[in-house]
């Protein structure tokens, strides 16, 4: 028993050293140009042609149960179609921890979708259009390299949307990170654990083109209170989860936050989603103007500038007009129903060319990817081999004997 024992201890020390030295020590590494604020001419909206009669609503957060029971989830896949079709959304993903769900996939809604991340500081990500899952992550506690380096590495398919996700949760995202981060789309805004406000203020004060969303997070596709009460909504998808991607990337869509009221029934959940689907008819910029128009008046509108600074707060109002002032790097809306529903709005913000920039062209502008350490690579190395080493020596010692130390006990007297 002791000898399994320790074979079991030894092969766990050995794992959780190779996991620290390869996290530590061998996580490629990147340099960080300094921050600095939206900048240019041109301003930037990325609602301009945005087809306001065609929304959507959506949740691409959503949990069952999966791995043999291992992860925290209910009900199946079908559940959670079932579910939020009555709750009247267009796209629905059930985002398992690295498994991409192919429930309905021969649908046109059907959206891939995963979460990844299996570390202790629940630093995650949602990649939402997945074609191949990224093993690759991090246990530990994750500097500001390692978290580059798994961006990264999602990022290598440029077709898909990667979203932080509930960045405030366990701090799994320290805001400052978003000062410098890149090769990320979207923050999950709005989260039942954690709502990113700070996070994504601070991702556009650095001048970081990030949109936003809200999502369900549900583990418990059964519980009426946990669905419906964060939302997206999308405008121009049409039914066609390639289109939405398509309008994600671009911006435009709008994260929603229904107010918790306990037990209340789905029904009047989609009944209020849908009223919010014919609530924009415009959201434009005209000689340096931002205008936003509704369909109907509502209890409040905020306009907030660079570091998250509330410029402009009025109530009763169904159209709002705005200077973007030649000092505003960036401007965003948000939206407060008489129900307690608050909408929030992509950024309207400047930039030297016409904002189309992806991601990874984006991000080369900012980060580079160092070469790797020769002289840190051979340190770990000669770590592990020492460790390796040390542990088996002690096990040797643990086995000599008086035999096997060679002593000659034929003169001995026991007195």
């Amino acid at each position: 028993m002791k000898k399994v024992l320790f074979a079991f201890f030894l092969a766990f020390s050995l794992l959780v050293c190779w996991l620290l030295v390869d996290q530590y020590l061998l996580c490629p590494r990147y340099s960080f140009a300094d921050p600095h604020p939206f900048r240019g001419d041109k301003i930037i909206n990325p609602y301009e042609g945005a087809d306001f009669q065609d929304v959507s609503t959506a949740n691409f957060h959503a949990h069952t149960k999966s791995w043999g029971g291992l992860t925290n989830g209910k009900g199946n896949s079908s559940d959670v179609w079932k579910r939020y079709d009555s709750l009247g959304h267009t796209f629905h993903a059930v985002s398992q921890y690295h498994s991409i769900d192919t429930f309905n996939r021969e649908k046109q809604n059907y959206v891939p979708v995963y979460e990844h991340g299996y570390n202790l500081k629940k630093t995650h990500q949602l990649v939402i259009g997945a074609k191949r899952i990224v093993w690759k992550d991090y246990i530990f506690p994750q500097t500001l390299h390692n978290k580059q380096f798994i961006l990264h590495e999602m990022a290598k398919d440029t077709g898909n949307l990667v979203v932080l996700n509930h960045p405030a949760v366990r701090s799994g995202y320290d805001v400052n990170d978003l000062k410098l981060l890149h090769y990320y789309d979207h923050i999950e805004l709005l989260n039942p654990s954690a709502q990113s406000i700070s996070h994504w203020d601070t991702a556009l004060t650095a001048g970081k083109k990030i949109f936003v969303l809200g999502n369900d997070d549900n583990h418990n596709i059964f519980n009426d209170n946990a669905i419906g009460r964060f939302t997206t909504l999308i405008f121009g998808a049409s039914f066609d989860s390639k289109k939405m991607i398509d309008k994600m990337k671009k911006g435009q869509s709008v994260a929603v936050w229904l107010p918790q009221i306990h037990n209340e029934t789905l029904a009047n959940k989609r009944t209020k989603l849908h009223n919010l689907r014919s609530l924009f008819s415009g959201i434009s910029v005209v000689d340096s103007m931002l205008a936003i128009n509704l369909t109907k008046e509502i209890a409040e509108i905020r306009v907030i500038g660079n570091h998250g600074q509330l410029k402009l707060k009025q109530r009763n109002i169904s159209s709002l007009s705005f200077p973007f002032s030649i000092n505003d790097p960036y401007l965003r809306v948000e939206l407060s129903t008489e129900d307690g529903t608050i909408l929030y709005l992509n950024p309207i913000y400047r930039d030297a060319g016409d904002g189309d920039q992806g991601r990874n062209m984006m991000a080369t502008n900012f980060i580079s990817r160092d070469r790797s350490n020769p002289l840190m690579e051979s340190f770990a190395l000669a770590s592990m081999i020492g460790l390796f080493v040390s542990v088996r020596n002690v096990r040797k010692r643990k086995k000599m004997s008086f035999k096997n130390m060679n002593i000659d006990t034929t003169g001995m007297s026991l007195g």
